[in-house]
């Protein structure tokens, strides 16, 4: 394997600047406060036998902000997990255009649909409140339409990044 290749051992990880930088830490404090919440909900359950009620629906809405901020911040690296099989069989040339061109415009384009309908689901949930905390699911349902046009911009860096890499 070479060494240069970012899947090498010897390869230096990458240092995350900016916007991965950002969401990453943004998603590493909402999976530490999941971690403390469900700590909290498992004692006051089993020791203090009075269980939290609001436990599960905040640690839920925090797994999704997770779940999307994480997933945005991998599409910079565009270490999202992908099956290549079939790209693997074409000639170096083809390889390039169906990897980072064809499957980044697919990516885009369904990540388009998501965040076309994370964004009209958003006014649709304002006044719907969370049974527990009440909170408006607004809140939940943006991390959806946020985190899909984040994953755009880092799909289209992607793009001109190889074009460029490329020339």
């Amino acid at each position: 394997m070479d060494q240069n290749s970012p899947n090498s051992p010897e390869a230096a990880p990458k240092k995350r600047v900016g916007m991965p930088a950002f969401e990453l830490g943004i998603a590493g404090l909402a999976l530490s406060a999941i971690v403390i919440i469900t700590v909290w909900g498992v004692f006051t359950r089993f020791v203090l036998n009075d269980p939290a009620p609001w436990i599960e629906e905040a640690s839920l809405a925090l797994f999704i902000w997770f779940s999307m901020l994480g997933a945005s911040a991998l599409m910079k690296d565009d270490e999202h997990v992908r099956i290549d099989f079939l790209i693997k069989k074409f000639p170096p040339s083809v390889r390039f255009v169906l990897d980072q061109i064809v499957r980044n415009l697919i990516i885009i384009a369904s990540l388009g649909f998501m965040a076309y309908w994370g964004f009209k689901l958003i006014p649709m949930s304002t006044f719907r409140l969370t049974p527990t905390l009440q909170i408006p699911y607004s809140y939940i349902h943006s991390a959806v339409a946020i985190s899909s046009v984040l994953m755009i911009i880092h799909c289209i860096f992607n793009i001109y990044n190889a074009i460029s890499e490329k020339k």
